[in-house]
C-alpha cells in the first residue's frame, strides 16, 4: 500500500521534467533513462522519487548537457551544494545520486 503515494510522485516529476523548458532534449533523454536504471536496479519508487528531484536542481546547477559534464563541473557543483544551508543529509543524497547517475550512465555505455 502506498500512503504517500510515491509512484505518482515519480510519475509527476518525470513528467515535469519531460514538459519543462529548462531540460535539453539530450537530458530529458539521459534523465528518462536514468528512471529507467533505477527501476530497472529495484530502487524503489520513493527513492527514485527523490533522486528526480534532485537531478531537477543539478539540470539547475549544470547548465548544459549531462554528458559534456567533466571532473571539474562535478566538483563545482559539489563545492556550490557544500556551501548551501541545506542539511547534510540532504547534501549527502545529493551527491549519491550524482554519483549513481553517471555510474548507470557509464553502464549504459558499454553495454551499448
Amino acid at each position: 500500500m502506498d500512503i504517500h503515494k510515491y509512484k505518482r510522485r515519480l510519475e509527476t516529476t518525470a513528467e515535469k521534467i519531460q514538459n519543462s523548458d529548462e531540460f535539453s532534449k539530450k537530458n530529458k533523454e539521459i534523465t528518462k533513462g536514468f528512471v529507467n536504471d533505477l527501476i530497472a536496479t529495484n530502487i524503489g519508487a520513493a527513492k527514485a522519487s527523490r533522486y528526480l528531484t534532485d537531478v531537477i536542481k543539478f539540470n539547475r546547477m549544470l547548465g548544459k548537457d549531462f554528458d559534456t559534464a567533466n571532473r571539474d563541473d562535478i566538483k563545482r557543483i559539489f563545492a556550490e551544494l557544500n556551501l548551501t544551508d541545506l542539511s547534510e543529509e540532504t547534501k549527502r543524497s545529493f551527491k549519491i545520486m550524482v554519483r549513481k547517475f553517471y555510474i548507470l550512465e557509464e553502464r549504459i555505455k558499454q553495454i551499448i
